[in-house]
């Protein structure tokens, strides 16, 4: 039998990212929004099945770690749904 990919409510379309800078491990903390939808993916660059260069708007990049850990924070009061890897597999 064929697993069935979950459709997440995320458009790549409607996507704003934030993302720190790198560290010397060579990923980044990052945060793509779903300004419509309003959900988000948030995560490491090095293990997230989401691709950040379809983000429609690169909105701040160069933040710090601790900086997009509270703009998730803020998302997360706001009412938006954060999203994980599963929803996408």
């Amino acid at each position: 039998r064929r697993k069935i990919m979950k459709q997440p409510n995320f458009n790549y379309a409607n996507t704003e990212l934030y993302t720190s800078r790198y560290s010397s491990y060579g990923y980044c903390l990052f945060i793509m929004v779903d300004i419509e939808n309003c959900t988000f993916v948030f995560g490491q660059s090095n293990s997230t099945c989401v691709s950040l260069h379809r983000a429609e708007y690169r909105v701040m990049e160069r933040m710090t770690q601790k900086q997009v850990r509270d703009l998730r924070d803020r998302y997360l009061q706001r009412g938006y749904t954060q999203l994980t890897n599963k929803d996408f597999i």
